[in-house]
């Protein structure tokens, strides 16, 4: 593909997860068209994860689950003047949203009967009608393989912060004894759809004793509200010793 394109709208993910193991495909976006203009579009709530990146010139948080917030998106998308979308989500929303912005070239997975949206993209792997379950920075970059673009040699997530945050973070790092040369393994282990999206706490508990038996790594968990009872659960669960930050500021020993 031509890196002659001026303005590139990128639609991320709508999860934060997602978008973490996006950036992989977001440094491969800015690093073949250098001289582009990239616009990311992303959900207010997972702005944070971007904001100190260097993959985008500017950014549109969006809110497009009402009719007041899709007409507003497409005005801002129109105002842009694309030359390419690249619409990383499967939603039909997010290539309707392109198509009726005006956009003339839209890529992204043909799914969700979508195809008529897009000039182009890669079709996921199936298997009896079945999709075959694929990584997701995988599956992000795929997107660019279909589009020729030059890939990394080695994609990893990337996450940049302010030196305001890296402050506030060594400054929690020190109130737990963890210091610059520790490895350190964060576990998540709540969702925001409840138990449907959560790995029980037992396996957490057991993962961090096989972590201890590899590395010599320190373990935080990160606790959300109402997820109390999986932090408590998952620590009286394991032999490991896990630093637990909630809401609560809980610190089990």
């Amino acid at each position: 593909m031509s890196n002659d394109q001026k303005n590139i709208v990128v639609c991320c993910p709508n999860w934060v997860g997602d978008v973490i193991m996006s950036t992989p495909a977001l440094r491969c976006f800015r690093s073949n068209f250098p001289k582009s203009r990239i616009f990311a579009v992303i959900r207010k709530y997972a702005y944070g994860v971007i904001e100190s990146g260097p993959w985008f010139d500017k950014v549109i948080t969006i809110d497009d689950k009402t009719l007041i917030g899709m007409i507003r998106l497409v005005r801002k998308i129109r105002e842009i003047r694309p030359d390419m979308a690249i619409v990383l989500p499967n939603s039909f929303r997010s290539a309707l949203i392109m198509k009726i912005a005006g956009v003339n070239n839209i890529y992204g997975y043909y799914i969700n009967q979508r195809s008529f949206l897009l000039t182009g993209g890669p079709v996921p792997v199936s298997l009896d009608n079945k999709a075959v379950p694929c990584p997701m920075l995988k599956y992000y970059l795929e997107i660019c393989r279909w589009l020729r673009l030059d890939l990394p040699t080695l994609p990893r997530p990337e996450i940049f912060i302010s030196e305001a945050v890296q402050t506030k973070a060594n400054q929690l790092l020190d109130q737990y004894g963890i210091e610059e040369r520790d490895l350190v393994i964060g576990f998540n282990p709540g969702a925001k759809f409840g138990s449907s999206k959560c790995w029980p706490p037992e396996y957490f508990a057991k993962l961090a004793e096989l972590i201890e038996e590899r590395w010599p790594a320190r373990i935080l968990l990160f606790v959300g509200p109402g997820e109390e009872d999986i932090a408590k659960n998952i620590i009286e669960s394991t032999k490991v010793h896990v630093i637990s930050r909630g809401p609560d500021q809980i610190d089990q020993s």
